[in-house]
């Protein structure tokens, strides 16, 4: 009974720790904002459905209705006054009911384009029925789900005119010719300007944090030997290889939920927002990101140093946890470079990369070029195996539910970290006291051979 009680003594007294007060803390702040987005989400589109009863269920029965980069929602007034009202294509969608068939072939913002040209349907051969479904020419259906423009606003450019098959009278598509003018989209316009972004204080700070956290790991904490096989390391040859593997197939999860959350996410969020609005954009220019540095591409990632470093401090992360985040911080700088390595031209590359992609350890252009043409699948960007698994979980919640997906990566991001606090201790891994100093962790098995022996 005095064991017990001193174990339950000591299980208390660990809880009362500021710094695991601290994780839990840290994990129920990210939780709840994520959750906050679902309200949020779940007020604004009651809203927009209480306007009208012809607006319930819009985006299910107007073919691309997520997919302008500019626009969460295509029916108000595009926030060009003081309150919200319907816009021009809003009101041609109450008075046609939605009704596809119909709202298709009208020019609501008089650009000389159809809402169908606009909306990627331009021969108006889409039904409420494919909503949902893989974009896939040979259906027969909508015509593409890139070059989208905005029914309701007035288009100069007038470029999804000229994207479209030469005729409406065929059965099917032509499917040369739209491999032409996607390849055309894809890689277009790689010879505009190269743009010299300046530097941003922020991510220079945050990369900077993560370089010292490197090396005080190397320095004080002995990562090196962790990291080259060669070198004697506390770690077994089989954790080390195993923490390698899994940290790569957590980093390439971690780009497609990321990838699709920022894919969807309104642009008019605070903070969330203003990175939604650079990925959608991508989706307007593609090769927008080869015509920067990769610095100022790669650096992205940079902003999520100090969140990564707080998830370390507060979980008193094990040496195999360090080596784990060691290489996540690789594999992310990787799937940057991977995602834009996808964006040249094949026979551009060099030899390195093409031998990667052909060896299937990268993201290849075949896979990424699929995402440009449907959008709501392939969204992982390091090597895109592990699609198999978020195409098979987005098909369960689609990609537009951005914020119950935000509830999904806060778990995912904390997952790593948990499971290291549950199994360091049966694995004999040490934990750190955030001070350089190492707490070493008894296995249980041997802390249970200890206690037979002495008694």
């Amino acid at each position: 009974h005095h064991h017990q009680l001193m174990a339950l003594v000591q299980s208390c007294c660990s809880w009362s720790d500021w710094r695991s007060l601290a994780l839990a803390a840290y994990f129920l702040v990210m939780l709840c904002g994520s959750f906050g987005l679902v309200l949020e989400r779940h007020l604004r589109v009651a809203f927009v459905d209480s306007v009208n009863e012809a607006l319930v269920g819009r985006a299910e029965r107007i073919p691309n209705y997520r997919h302008v980069w500019f626009a969460h929602e295509l029916v108000d007034n595009n926030n060009r006054s003081d309150h919200w009202a319907l816009g021009v294509f809003g009101k041609a969608v109450v008075e046609t009911r939605a009704n596809w068939s119909e709202l298709c072939w009208l020019d609501s913002d008089g650009d000389n384009m159809t809402n169908g040209q606009e909306l990627g349907d331009p021969c108006c051969r889409w039904t409420a029925l494919d909503a949902g479904r893989a974009f896939d020419l040979a259906n027969g259906r909508e015509y593409r789900r890139w070059t989208i423009t905005h029914p309701g606003r007035y288009s100069y450019q007038r470029s999804s005119q000229k994207v479209g098959p030469e005729s409406c009278d065929a059965e099917g598509y032509d499917h040369a010719r739209y491999e032409r003018q996607f390849r055309k989209f894809y890689f277009g316009r790689m010879s505009e300007k190269f743009q010299d972004v300046p530097l941003v204080v922020a991510k220079v700070v945050c990369g900077g944090l993560l370089v010292l956290q490197v090396l005080y790991w190397m320095v004080y904490q002995d990562l090196t030997s962790d990291i080259f096989p060669g070198l004697a390391s506390q770690l077994p040859a089989q954790v080390r290889a195993a923490v390698f593997l899994f940290s790569f197939l957590y980093m390439d999860v971690t780009s497609g939920i990321v990838h699709l959350i920022l894919d969807y996410a309104p642009s008019f969020l605070p903070g969330l927002g203003g990175l939604a609005r650079g990925f959608q954009y991508h989706h307007e220019d593609p090769t927008g990101i080869l015509r920067i540095s990769w610095y100022a591409y790669a650096s992205h990632i940079h902003l999520l140093v100090p969140l990564i470093c707080a998830l370390i401090y507060l979980s008193r992360a094990s040496r195999a946890m360090r080596l784990f985040w060691f290489w996540g911080a690789l594999w992310a700088h990787v799937f940057q470079t991977a995602h834009r390595w996808a964006h040249f031209p094949p026979e551009t590359l060099p030899w390195i990369a093409q031998t990667l992609q052909s060896w299937k350890l990268l993201l290849t252009h075949e896979l990424h070029m699929s995402h440009h043409q449907d959008l709501e699948k392939q969204f992982t960007i390091l090597s895109g195996h592990m699609d198999l698994l978020l195409d098979a979980a987005s098909k369960l919640l689609p990609a537009e539910r951005y914020d119950l997906w935000c509830v999904i990566g806060v778990c995912w991001f904390f997952l790593p970290s948990l499971l290291d606090i549950q199994y360091r201790e049966c694995l004999g891994l040490e934990g750190s006291d955030g001070n350089g100093k190492v707490v070493p962790q008894m296995p249980q098995w041997a802390g249970k051979a200890k206690e037979d022996l002495t008694v």
